[in-house]
């Protein structure tokens, strides 16, 4: 996800790291009056892997029975605007694709709007936002204690926790992970329709929204688990709350940074909640439908802070959640996943194919992760090593299981330019027993860029 950064001034500009620029940055900005009060400003962002990875036991790639993946993948390109109309009143828009390989993220079959050609391009976000409290007095020019900021539209000011509001760009390991339970499922990747209010009482940060999620509407099978269904119709509501004990970082954006390489000192403590009656329905017998609430509780811990000298840094992030989304909800995501279950496989096949893994489902996760930024060498890149831990214990399932990643970031220009490189080691679950029988390897290159 990206993000704008607004204040009030006259020199305000979109800040994508969260951290602070270079004196020789220069934006991509159209002033429309006089003082640039009034501004468009532009920023574009690419995201390009090369991946290798094991496919689940029982995959089919473009109707070859296939053990692992070699691919080069576009994971996100964006052209992203802020209108400023006033110093109360802007309008933001971000457009781009998402998950484009050789064989996804396009059309289906041959020719040039085919297999993995021609990727749709759509809005990300789209609202517009309304400061009612400023954070400064616009007579006197002090800071407020309070702000209070209105917006609606197509937009990422979600609930739960830092994750389901994490920051594309500023991750510590390559991606956003876990993602979201309702990803591209009731929301449009983390984004719904609706309003939101937002903003801080001294040291304490808030975010409110009442959404109308996008519409669902599988069958569940008799005895089967609870499936996607909202044909109700009702609305979301989400929430997450962040107490700031050092640093206060800046919540004018929709999503928050998970890596500020050692630029600031923070420590937060966040909680929230996303839920919605009718959400999903299951079939206990034959003709008898229920429908059950998705509810999703989030807390985390959140710290970045410089340590030693030349620029050291260490930062971590801890989070739980409990699901509770329907009788042995669950689901599987494989991130532009290139493979479809081989209807002629015998052998022990594993829960979903090609790189898919649980990823959500009626139950509890952890997710952790922490990484250190080692002491600058003058003419040489940063480097960053990390580590991460995805656990989850899930109803429908009779294990429970980590997914293990590790990596290095390689910072060219903070993250503005950087290179990341990763391995992964996911649980396979068999498709039949629901338990871990094997490991399935993953390995990422990927290279960022934006200005």
């Amino acid at each position: 996800m990206c993000f704008v950064l607004y204040t009030a001034s006259a020199q305000d500009t979109l800040n994508i790291s969260g951290m602070p620029e270079s004196p020789e940055k220069r934006d991509l900005r159209v002033s429309l009056n006089a003082d640039g009060s009034k501004f468009v400003q532009f920023i574009l962002w690419n995201q390009v892997w090369v991946r290798h990875f094991e496919n689940n036991p029982g995959t089919m790639v473009n109707d070859n029975p296939t053990n692992y993946t070699t691919d080069i993948a576009l994971r996100r390109i964006r052209a992203i605007a802020l209108l400023n109309l006033s110093p109360r009143y802007r309008f933001f828009v971000n457009l781009g694709i998402d998950n484009q390989t050789y064989n996804t993220g396009g059309g289906t079959g041959s020719g040039p709007t085919g297999m993995g050609k021609r990727a749709d391009f759509y809005y990300h976000d789209a609202y517009n936002e309304y400061t009612l409290i400023p954070d400064k007095n616009q007579t006197s020019g002090e800071a407020s204690n309070f702000t209070l900021n209105i917006g609606a539209g197509l937009h990422g000011w979600n609930g739960v926790s830092r994750m389901y509001n994490g920051n594309g760009i500023t991750t510590l390991g390559i991606d956003i992970m876990p993602p979201s339970a309702t990803t591209d499922l009731t929301d449009q990747f983390g984004r719904q329709l609706g309003m939101y209010v937002r903003g801080h009482w001294s040291n304490l940060s808030y975010r409110f929204a009442a959404n109308k999620p996008f519409a669902t509407n599988l069958i569940p099978q008799v005895g089967g688990p609870a499936v996607d269904n909202n044909s109700k119709g009702n609305l979301a509501y989400s929430s997450y709350l962040t107490y700031n004990f050092w640093e206060r970082e800046s919540q004018d954006v929709s999503v928050f940074s998970f890596n500020y390489l050692g630029s600031k000192k923070v420590l937060n403590i966040g909680s929230g909640f996303y839920t919605t009656a009718n959400a999903t329905m299951s079939q206990p017998s034959e003709g008898i439908f229920k429908n059950h609430a998705i509810t999703i509780l989030g807390a985390d811990v959140f710290l970045d802070m410089p340590t030693g000298h030349r620029g050291a840094a260490f930062t971590t992030y801890i989070s739980y959640y409990s699901y509770r989304l329907g009788p042995n909800y669950v689901r599987n995501i494989g991130l532009m996943n290139p493979g479809v279950p081989d209807p002629n496989f015998t052998g022990q096949r594993g829960f979903g194919a090609g790189n898919s893994q649980l990823i959500a489902g009626t139950g509890d996760v952890w997710y952790g992760q922490a990484g250190y930024l080692i002491p600058k060498v003058e003419y040489l890149p940063r480097l960053q090593p990390f580590v991460a831990l995805f656990s989850r214990n899930f109803d429908a399932v009779n294990q429970s299981g980590n997914t293990y990643q590790a990596g290095v970031n390689f910072l060219i220009d903070h993250h503005r330019s950087k290179i990341t490189f990763q391995f992964d080691s996911r649980p396979i679950y068999d498709d039949v027993s629901r338990r871990i029988f094997r490991r399935g390897k993953e390995f990422y290159l990927g290279a960022q860029l934006f200005f």
